[in-house]
């Protein structure tokens, strides 16, 4: 009797040692199988803009050989590999996430088998963007133009005059800088679009110009005999004008002055300079080394006087 129970503890033993060895062996198996299905996922991704650039990143990882991006948008999902954590926008685009749709964005790690990646991020939601070219301005000294090349998918430019506070908008890849005040002046230009998808360039190089501007001259100039009332028309708005009686200037600051259509229209009496002269002009007076007036550019009316009975 004693014997048998000798025996059955020895089988006890065993039973207990073979279900400890089971239970060792589930155990690894089951690490092992974490290990090859890593169920962690990334942090959610994150939209980077540096004024020039949009980038895509998510959390990196140096346990996986890659990343994953996933776009989804209205049922249909577009991945895209990546050996580094971060895609660009213009990327994306390129293979085929579409401007101007409004995507959810998640990010998984790839491993060297497809069946070992790890799960997808969280999304976020985004609008697919991406910015127009910077352009590269240069000064055309002979036609007084400054120019840059087309920017593509623009649709009209800022040009900056003297830093951010003063711009002109131009429709054309180039702007006519006789119309612009003489001085040291600073040109920048932007390129933009009317489409929100489409962000603002980043600013051009800058091209630093004394401009030497001609002052537009008179267009039109009339005489009143009885009032002795010059009116002429300019499309520039002065504070001095030149007057010329025959052959004799006469810088003029006090007149009226009214703007239509376009046009200022002056009105300057002449009652106190005025004398039968058969001669009469306008032109502008220069203002500085800058903004200078062309006498080529004097504008002429010639006085009738009304004829005298013979005796």
């Amino acid at each position: 009797m004693k014997e048998k129970t000798k025996i059955s503890k020895q089988k006890l033993l065993i039973i207990i040692s073979t279900i400890i060895l089971i239970t060792l062996a589930i155990t690894a198996l089951a690490t092992a199988f974490l290990i090859s299905y890593n169920g962690y996922s990334p942090a959610k991704p994150m939209i980077l803009d540096d004024g020039k650039q949009i980038y895509i990143t998510c959390q990196s990882n140096e346990n996986y050989q890659s990343y994953r991006f996933k776009f989804s948008s209205e049922g249909k999902d577009i991945l895209i590999d990546s050996k580094t954590n971060m895609i660009s926008s213009s990327f994306a685009v390129e293979k085929g996430v579409k401007l101007g749709v409004d995507y959810e964005v998640s990010s998984c790690y790839v491993a060297d088998r497809e069946g070992n990646n790890s799960e997808y991020s969280k999304p976020i939601k985004w609008q697919c963007s991406q910015y127009l070219a910077s352009p590269v301005i240069k000064f055309d000294l002979e036609q007084k133009l400054l120019i840059w090349d087309e920017i593509r998918n623009a649709d009209f430019y800022k040009v900056f005059i003297n830093g951010n506070d003063e711009f002109i908008n131009v429709e054309t890849s180039q702007l006519d800088l006789t119309t612009i005040e003489g001085g040291e002046r600073v040109f920048s230009v932007v390129a933009c679009s009317k489409k929100n998808y489409y962000k603002e360039s980043a600013v051009s190089n800058e091209v630093n110009i004394k401009l030497v501007h001609t002052l537009v001259g008179f267009s039109s100039i009339n005489f009143d005999l009885n009032s002795k009332i010059v009116v002429a028309r300019c499309t520039e708005k002065y504070d001095n004008v030149d007057i010329l009686l025959d052959s004799t200037h006469y810088i003029v600051k006090k007149f009226d002055i009214k703007e239509e259509a376009g046009f200022f229209e002056y009105r300057i009496d002449l009652k106190l300079i005025y004398s039968n002269q058969k001669i009469i002009g306008i032109m502008p007076v220069s203002k500085d080394e800058y903004n200078v007036a062309d006498r080529d550019t004097i504008k002429y009316v010639t006085v009738e006087f009304p004829e005298t009975p013979e005796n």
